[in-house]
């Protein structure tokens, strides 16, 4: 599976599990999905819905028979290399 700028893939498997790219009308899914570490949705709901740097492609959501059952964010960083890593 590969991806280029802008453009969504996804991969499935016979057992239904399908990986893809989050899209906009995810969120609320994945806001839910993440109550299951025990911590009430109003605290990751800034992290997605109020950060500008972030963009719903950098989620990563894993369904099984279209529930979702696991979810990646990718933070996007800039390395800092040399002299400026010190």
């Amino acid at each position: 599976m590969s991806t280029c700028a802008g453009e969504s893939t996804a991969a499935s498997d016979p057992g239904g599990l399908v990986i893809r790219a989050a899209r906009a009308d995810d969120i609320d899914r994945v806001l839910d999905r993440l109550t299951h570490y025990d911590q009430p949705r109003a605290v990751f709901e800034p992290w997605y819905e109020h950060e500008p740097a972030y963009r719903p492609e950098l989620s990563w959501l894993a369904e099984k028979n279209g529930r979702l059952v696991a979810h990646l964010r990718i933070y996007p960083r800039q390395p800092r290399l040399g002299a400026a890593a010190r």
